[in-house]
């Protein structure tokens, strides 16, 4: 069995390591990455990384994983709330980049193969203006954007309208199993929507999200679309 373990919890320091049929092929601290002291506090992102790469394993090959090391019983609220921060992607960006309420919805992008199946209708909608009833199949597949109510504010994506971002999906699909994705405004709290590159890393290292773990960035590759200066004209 592949079983990785990650800590850096309840005031432990960030770390990972993986057990490969009862071996222990890699175990490295995410201080050796963030060149930060113990790195408290901090998912062992890129430690885990190591441990897989030193393997040649990929996620989908992982069985099991055992998180975080602490002398706590598993059913403490400190134990849950580390995981909920750092693993459940609604929390996290509600909480670390958008400074808003954890009840904030999210909404779903999604492949137009897969529209009709999810929202129990044909109606092709590119923007995020209506809500739908989401088959009952699929919430427990995509709880994240869900609402409490059993709908979701959908946008469908086709390949013709947006191709980039329909082979993103596409791709994410292949390891997933869900060609759906969470979508959500680049913008924090009280702030506009971001317009430049500049404004996106203000932005990002702005939040807690990223002062706590910048280096979980490797690549920015952002269009915008230029202004036109006559008034009332589209931009393009």
């Amino acid at each position: 069995m592949n079983i990785p373990g990650v800590s850096g919890a309840v005031g432990h320091a960030a770390c990972a390591a993986l057990f490969v049929d009862g071996q222990l092929p890699a175990a490295v601290g995410e201080e050796r990455f963030l060149h930060d002291k113990h790195a408290r506090g901090k998912f062992p992102l890129w430690s885990s990384c190591y441990c897989l790469e030193s393997a040649g394993l990929q996620p989908d090959d992982i069985d099991l994983v055992a998180f975080p090391y602490a002398p706590i019983s598993i059913f403490s609220p400190a134990r849950w709330h580390y995981a909920r921060c750092y693993w459940y992607a609604p929390d996290r960006i509600n909480g670390q980049i958008k400074y808003r309420e954890r009840w904030r919805p999210f909404c779903p992008s999604m492949l137009d193969k897969v529209a009709t199946d999810i929202l129990q209708t044909e109606h092709p909608f590119p923007y995020m203006t209506f809500t739908f009833d989401v088959a009952e199949s699929w919430k427990s597949r995509i709880p994240e954007v869900v609402h409490e109510d059993g709908t979701a504010r959908a946008q469908i994506v086709t390949e013709h309208t947006n191709p980039r971002y329909y082979r993103l999906i596409e791709e994410l699909e292949k390891r997933t199993g869900n060609a759906v994705v969470l979508n959500t405004s680049l913008n924090r709290r009280g702030e506009p929507m971001v317009y430049s590159p500049e404004d996106a890393l203000n932005m990002f290292y702005g939040s807690d999200h990223g002062r706590c773990t910048g280096y979980q960035v490797r690549f920015l590759s952002v269009y915008f679309p230029e202004r036109t200066p006559a008034a009332g004209a589209s931009v393009t």
